[in-house]
């Protein structure tokens, strides 16, 4: 077999690859398990295609003679990305603050975040952060004990915009 149809047959599997990708992605979808499953599914999904059709690239960049270029070499340590400073002297705003901006969420969002949902903004919030609440508390809470609302949530970002 000579290097044109090895090539040629690493792409019609990299053609398979992606039906069973399809497939997958309906099995997800159709699913009756919940948004946790089919997000779990198809976040899986689509890693295993991409690490098969990566090595399929490179056994192709190998037989031309070519080099893959990553554009993030994974034998490198993660470097931690800088935090936006946000001119804020309350952590509380700061935190609130990064949830809309880097995670993009919306201000009704932010509102109803409990702490049994921590897992999604842990990325954001410290954990010390949460340890004196309970399960189904509201992570952000105003100084007397009550939930914000939007347009406290709305300021917060206006008054940033203005320093």
């Amino acid at each position: 077999m000579n290097k044109n149809q090895k090539i040629l047959e690493l792409v019609e599997k990299d053609f398979l690859t992606l039906g069973n990708l399809e497939k997958s992605m309906q099995f997800a979808i159709n699913s009756y398990k919940g948004k946790q499953y089919q997000f779990k599914v198809l976040h899986a999904a689509f890693k295993r295609t991409c690490d098969i059709m990566l090595s399929r690239r490179k056994e192709i960049a190998k037989m031309l003679g070519l080099e893959l270029k990553m554009v993030k070499d994974p034998s490198e340590p993660n470097k931690p990305t800088p935090k936006p400073a946000y001119n804020l002297d309350n952590p509380k705003h700061n935190m609130i603050l990064r949830l809309l901006y880097e995670l993009k969420l919306k201000p009704k969002q932010i509102i109803n975040l409990k702490v049994k949902d921590y897992y999604l903004v842990k990325a954001i919030i410290p954990s010390d952060y949460i340890n004196d609440k309970q399960e189904n508390d509201y992570l952000f809470l105003t100084n007397r004990g009550k939930k914000y609302c939007v347009r406290t949530i709305q300021k917060i970002k206006e008054n940033n915009l203005r320093k």
